[in-house]
């Protein structure tokens, strides 16, 4: 059996690497190590070892593209945030090759992933073409089970896949001084073309970290981007005011694995990358949310994290709102964690999605 997986994927997204890795070893686990696997992939992407010999990267290249899709006995778009537009039309173009993917896919499945915001006609009209050719889909929000209802389509609801315990996992270390990992990224720059729309926040994180590392000469600060390549500018901004010495770097580009046994050596986390508000998560470490965008408040709540653990992006302009909140996050830790069971919550997951990957298999 050979399996395409179409996502964002060889662009050093951690997360988007840890649904790669969740899948591939979901898949391997029902197909008994007899599939082979095509990855589509910007630049070269590390695998699980155990499944590497059987991975074939997959260029960007339309041509290539369909080929994979036409000879694959199943195509998945996998995990993540794959279908979004934010209203603008310049993300249009993100929609076209996943659009003509699925009308090439043998049989297509989509695994993990969040629908929207979808603000322009075409989008929507794009997203649901492709949506309606998905059997089965397993969505990780309520608001992208809506949408698939809309088009016909009756959706799984799970949460984030990177939950369903294919990740090996170190278990929770206990740090004597505060270690605070920060996963900050250029949301204005992103989302809306407007790196404008950073300075603001930027400056208020600066002044807070600033504070916070004078109250604690043990403190240390680790810049933990989650995509990297994009997000170094945006945190090494936040930390201008700190010293050098007190500055680390966790290890992230050496696969899902090794960056959470590097970031289990953290004790918090403030987190706006969704990914990094997972990892906190399964290494059971107190997080300050920033919701930069819907999907992070919605997998929040989720998992049951308190209100006071989560600050909207405008919020962040506010430095004295913003230092309280660290000052919460570190004396307070205990409100700064998940109130649901995350075990419980990763058996749901894992189960939606093995349930899934066993009507494509069998």
């Amino acid at each position: 059996m050979r399996i395409f997986f179409n996502g964002y994927y060889g662009f050093s997204n951690l997360g988007d690497e840890a649904l790669l890795w969740t899948l591939l070893r979901a898949f391997e686990a029902q197909t008994g190590g007899t599939a082979t696997f095509l990855v589509r992939s910007s630049h070269p992407v590390r695998v699980p070892p155990e499944i590497a010999a059987r991975c074939s990267p997959v260029s960007q290249r339309i041509g290539d593209l369909l080929d994979s899709a036409e000879q694959a006995d199943i195509t998945v778009f996998g995990g993540g945030s794959q279908f979004q537009d934010h209203g603008h039309w310049r993300k249009l173009r993100n929609l076209i090759k996943p659009y003509w993917i699925a009308r090439r896919a043998n049989r297509l499945a989509g695994l993990g992933l969040s629908i929207g915001p979808l603000h322009t006609f075409t989008g929507r009209a794009l997203t649901r073409r492709i949506v309606r050719r998905m059997q089965p889909l397993l969505v990780r929000d309520a608001d992208s089970r809506a949408f698939a209802a809309s088009c016909g389509v009756a959706a799984k609801l799970g949460s984030d896949i990177a939950l369903a315990g294919h990740l090996h996992c170190p278990p929770a270390s206990a740090v004597p001084n505060l270690r605070l990992a920060l996963a900050l990224l250029p949301a204005g720059a992103l989302l809306h073309a407007d790196p404008g729309a950073d300075r603001a926040w930027t400056s208020s994180m600066r002044r807070a970290l600033r504070d916070v590392s004078g109250q604690d000469a043990n403190t240390v600060f680790v810049r933990a981007p989650f995509q990297r390549g994009i997000d170094e500018p945006c945190i090494r901004s936040a930390l201008a005011s700190v010293p050098a010495e007190r500055q680390a770097d966790a290890r992230l580009a050496e696969g899902p694995e090794i960056a959470l046994e590097d970031l289990n050596q953290c004790s918090h986390f403030i987190a706006m990358r969704l990914h990094a508000l997972v990892f906190a998560t399964l290494l059971r470490k107190p997080v300050l949310i920033i919701s930069y965008h819907p999907k992070v408040r919605r997998l929040a709540e989720q998992l049951g994290y308190h209100e006071r653990s989560i600050l909207e992006l405008e919020q962040l302009r506010d430095a004295r709102l913003l230092a309280a909140a660290i000052a919460d996050l570190v004396l307070n830790p205990a409100v700064f964690m998940p109130q649901c069971s995350v075990d419980e919550i990763s058996r749901h997951v894992c189960a939606q999605l093995d349930a899934c990957i066993e009507t494509l298999v069998s």
